[in-house]
């Protein structure tokens, strides 16, 4: 039997002007010369049974499903310490909704679409003639009459179509429910099919300061989406235009944008034959066209000519391209200052903005929720934003047995508040004084930990214990005074400093889910010790986990530290520009110029037992990072391109870090790329 060696290890780690590692399937990289506080372990492995799986085929059958294959148990390893429990593990048998029957709930408290009548329904408006928003409204309105007590409410909702007319909505969601308890919301099969009117977007529904919310059983379409599919004809670079044939199926929306002259909003290419953005092609949003034509009539098919105020590049004809008509206008959910709310078996078609958001929540799970195109759909995308968005939740937060795709912006961002800028400190006193600088924040409390950094280089100007406590608050007209617990020391030299509470954080868990086949980020994590376990993050332009906190416009917070990714898939991602991340995983924390900050600003990060395939770019890029691991993790064939530099061809990229166990990973390599 012939010997095969494989190198275990291909690294670069760049401190300061750094070094890059090289190496092929023999070579494993040095990075002795770059940091001494970066510890690595090599071996090569000895193929010497044809019964046992060569590295080709496990990297075959890893790269060939998303899902994980027991069956993979006792075979080569290749670093992986259990290869059988990479990707989604299928979990039939975890629900957190009730399954209880009318039966269980007393009497009177079932109420049932199908009986609502049109004087049911007027008790709460006028009415000549019942349909079935107005029914669905008056089920909600008797289940908040009942919410006044502990006892359990059931809504049934029943199989098929709903249609909500966009034109009786009162706001901007169908159904705006406030102080809601002990409500189950059943479907059985509901389709609630949001008919907009005049192209004025619309959402599905609004929860605000419910509890013990359970929704189950139904899905959320609109009968003519925000957005559009067609196929290029003709590009002229010169002229800066786009040519689209439009889908038939698209016709009633581009008869609405005959007449309104809506805004184009987003422009984005796909392969006309693997339907996933397409590399190299086109991407715009939001003020880079100057405006768009429409010619053709239903009979003989509408072209649209997009023409853009920046330079293009000529793509194929044939190309898909989605043409966006809303970016950020409306969520299809928002689930805001509510207490124990879930969602199961929920699927998500189209949203007008993002397609779940929450704030200030405490305690949300969904499983099974699937932002995903229905069935033989035309369309290449779900939501004109992100697909979750979660701010300062609190208490446990799960995303379990999902999947999401096709979202033009993040999979999901979890964050938890802004940060605060530091107006004084005073060491004398242990007094900070603190200026908001988003005016979404929340005000801090007695017994919150507070962490003050530099702005322009993210140092800490801590306790040694970690985090000032605050022990007194005074609400001023720019934000707050505060006093704390602990010493500070150094305080004239402290600079431009920002502040950021961590008191109170969620417990944030995403387990089980598929992330596919979409232009940005799959997941952005700014909330300390995520999980994120057995997911499979396939064909995403820009990468799929970013773990950071940066001081820039978008002032998000909180450092993610103690970040735990394992037994996860990675296949094909990071192929699109611009600003791709700079690693499939990516964890940093970065100043307001951009500045990488000190090792160690983002700790505890766990890297184990998860398979990365075809990415571009690094497949691990840490900065800023320190006492973290990265452990027993399989690269099959990474480093396809480096679409954002040489620097980038490598399996691990490190800039300011310190104290990494980089060990038992194993690397193979033939693309003769040059890494």
């Amino acid at each position: 039997m012939k010997k095969r060696n494989v190198a275990v290890l291909a690294v670069s780690v760049l401190l300061g002007l750094g070094a890059c590692g090289s190496g092929n399937e023999s070579k494993s990289a040095s990075t002795e010369e770059a940091s001494s506080d970066i510890s690595t372990s090599t071996s090569s492995e000895e193929v010497t049974s044809s019964e046992e799986m060569g590295v080709e085929e496990l990297g075959k059958a890893l790269s060939s499903s998303a899902y994980a294959d027991e069956e993979l148990t006792g075979k080569n390893n290749f670093g992986l310490s259990h290869p059988e429990k990479v990707g989604v593990e299928v979990d039939e048998e975890t629900f957190f909704a009730s399954e209880k029957e009318d039966s269980q709930y007393e009497a009177g408290r079932v109420i049932n679409f199908s009986e609502i009548t049109l004087e049911d329904a007027r008790q709460y408006f006028e009415l000549d003639a019942l349909d079935d928003y107005h029914a669905a409204l008056t089920c909600f309105e008797k289940a908040k009459a009942l919410s006044g007590d502990d006892k359990a409410i059931k809504i049934n909702f029943p199989e098929g179509k709903l249609n909500l007319d966009g034109s009786f909505f009162g706001g901007s969601r169908a159904f705006e429910l406030t102080g809601l308890k002990n409500v189950d919301i059943v479907g059985h099969n509901t389709v609630f099919n949001i008919q907009h009117r005049n192209l004025n977007w619309k959402g599905f529904m609004s929860l605000s300061s419910c509890e013990n919310v359970m929704m189950t059983g139904f899905s959320i379409t609109s009968e003519m989406p925000s957005t559009l599919t067609g196929q290029i004809t003709d590009m002229d670079v010169n002229a800066r235009t786009s040519t689209i044939k439009v889908d038939p199926v698209f016709n009633p929306l581009v008869e609405e944008l005959l007449s309104s002259n809506k805004e184009l909003c987003e422009y984005l290419e796909f392969d006309v034959r693997s339907k996933i953005p397409l590399q190299g092609g086109n991407i715009f949003d939001r003020g880079a066209f100057s405006g768009y034509s429409i010619s053709g009539d239903a009979e003989n098919g509408y072209s649209i000519v997009v023409t853009f105020n920046t330079a293009i590049v000529r793509s194929r004809n044939s190309s898909y391209v989605v043409l966006a008509f809303s970016e950020y206008d409306i969520s299809a959910m928002s689930i805001d200052q509510c207490t124990n709310v879930i969602l199961e078996n929920v699927n998500l078609h189209h949203a007008c903005g993002m397609g779940i958001v929450s704030s200030k929540t405490r305690g949300l799970t969904l499983n099974r929720v699937n932002i995903a195109l229905e069935e033989e759909s035309h369309s290449l995308m779900t939501c004109t934003a992100d697909g979750l968005h979660f701010n300062e939740m609190h208490g446990e937060v799960k995303v379990l047995n999902s999947l999401i795709e096709y979202t033009h912006d993040d999979a999901l961002n979890i964050k938890h508040g802004y940060w605060y800028r530091v107006s004084n400190a005073d060491n004398s006193t242990k007094s900070l004084s603190l200026t908001k600088m988003t005016g979404a924040v929340s005000a801090p409390e007695v017994g919150q930990k507070v962490m003050v950094y530099n702005e322009d280089t993210f140092e800490g100007h801590n306790p040694t214990a970690g985090a000032y406590t605050i022990t007194e608050v005074t609400a001023t007209a720019a934000g707050y005074d505060l006093k704390v617990h602990e010493r500070m020391s150094g305080v004239n030299d402290w600079g431009s400093c920002r502040a950021t509470l961590l008191t109170d954080t969620p417990s944030f868990t995403f387990k089980n889910n598929i992330v596919r086949n979409k232009r940005n980020r799959g997941i952005l994590v700014q909330v300390p010790g995520a999980i994120v376990e057995n997911n499979t993050f396939q064909n995403i332009g820009h990468g799929s986990i970013q773990a950071g906190s940066a001081l820039d416009q978008f002032n998000e917070c909180t450092i993610p530290e103690g970040i735990t990714i394992r037994n996860n898939k990675f296949i094909g991602n990071i192929f699109l520009q611009p600003e791709p991340l700079y690693g499939d995983i990516s964890v940093f924390a970065l100043s307001k110029n951009a500045s990488v900050a000190p090792k160690g600003t983002v700790k505890n990060a766990v890297i184990e037992n998860n398979f990365f395939t075809a990415n571009g770019n690094a497949a691990i890029c840490f900065r800023g990072v320190g006492n973290s691991s990265i452990k027993e993790n399989f690269f099959y064939e990474c480093c396809k391109n480096q679409i954002s530099g040489e620097q980038n061809n490598c399996i691990f990229n490190a800039y300011n870090a310190g104290n990494i166990d980089f060990a038992n990973n194993y690397s193979h390599y033939t693309l003769d790329l040059g890494m």
